[in-house]
Order: structure tokens, then C-alpha cells, then sequence
């Protein structure tokens, strides 16, 4: 079975069980995919999610590169904003802002900073604008067309003419 076929039915699984979710989805080898179902679990499980979380966190650290240790983070951030846990929310966002400043090209960065900011929107306006206003530092003297797609849409979320993505 593919890594986002196991992705899926953890995530479906999720939502009855949590406990049977969080085996299957540790058993995802791929840590991307293995991050994203974890968050589902996060998402739904009852008491505590303290325990998955720090799984989330371990398998987005084990992630090849910058951009994915950074944006494996998003569904984490949203999935504590869900639950009404904002603090967790903004330190795990904090930590994959940092994260997303090492991430290159400029136009990756840009990206990740995209995804990001649209996480921290399930958070609140300010935590948004904070991404954006790196974002824009980021963006302010590179004419790639990535960096300036996502400075557009960063702008338009912002501003509400286009909806944040739904990570759930």
C-alpha cells in the first residue's frame, strides 16, 4: 500500500478510533506522510494529545529537507487551533517559522511561508500577519514567479478574497 494510501485510512480511522490510527499511522514509513496522519489523531483523539504531537514533531524532523521539516508542521498548528489550544498552536508555529528561514531557494521559502501563514490563519489575524510581514522580507528583492504568486496570495488571504486551504 502507498505511504498516502496509509496516509488516508489513518486519517479515516482518525476519526472513530484514534488509538488504532495512531499505530497505523506510525507504521507510515515515509515521515511527510507519517506527520499528516498523526495530526489526524491529534485532531480527534480525547484528553491529551501532547503524547502524538511530540510524534508529529519526531517524524517531521526526520523529513529530507528544510521545506518539508517546516510545512509537516501546518497540519499540527491547525489541528491545535481546532481544539481550541492556542498556545500549542503558536509555539509549533513558531518553530516552523524558524524552521522555513533555512529553507532554499528563497522561492521554496516562499512556499513554505504561504502554507504556513495559511495555518496560522486557524489561529488568529495576528499570527497571520506575522508570517506575512516575513513572507514580504523574504519576497522583497527576488523577481521569481514563486515568490511572487505567494506574496499575491498571501496578500489575498489576508485580505479575505480567497479562503485559507483546509488542511482537515
Amino acid at each position: 500500500m502507498s505511504t498516502s494510501r496509509q496516509r488516508d485510512k489513518a486519517c479515516i480511522l482518525a476519526k472513530q478510533d484514534s488509538e488504532k490510527a495512531a499505530k497505523l499511522a506510525q507504521d507510515i514509513h515515509d515521515p511527510w506522510y507519517r506527520a499528516q496522519a498523526l495530526c489526524w489523531v491529534v485532531r480527534f483523539i480525547v484528553g491529551d494529545p501532547s503524547k502524538i504531537a511530540s510524534k508529529v514533531i519526531k517524524a517531521a524532523s526526520e523529513c529530507d529537507d528544510h521545506y518539508k521539516k517546516a510545512c509537516a508542521r501546518a497540519w499540527l498548528v491547525a489541528a491545535f487551533a481546532e481544539r481550541g489550544e492556542l498556545h500549542h498552536a503558536r509555539k509549533i508555529l513558531s518553530e516552523a517559522v524558524e524552521l522555513a528561514r533555512c529553507v532554499e531557494p528563497a522561492a521554496s521559502k516562499a512556499e513554505a511561508l504561504v502554507l504556513l501563514l495559511q495555518a496560522a490563519m486557524s489561529i488568529g489575524v495576528q499570527d497571520a500577519e506575522s508570517v506575512h510581514d516575513l513572507l514580504l522580507d523574504v519576497c522583497k528583492d527576488n523577481d521569481h514567479w514563486r515568490c511572487k504568486r505567494a506574496c499575491k496570495t498571501a496578500g489575498q488571504l489576508l485580505m479575505q478574497e480567497i479562503k485559507p486551504r483546509l488542511f482537515f
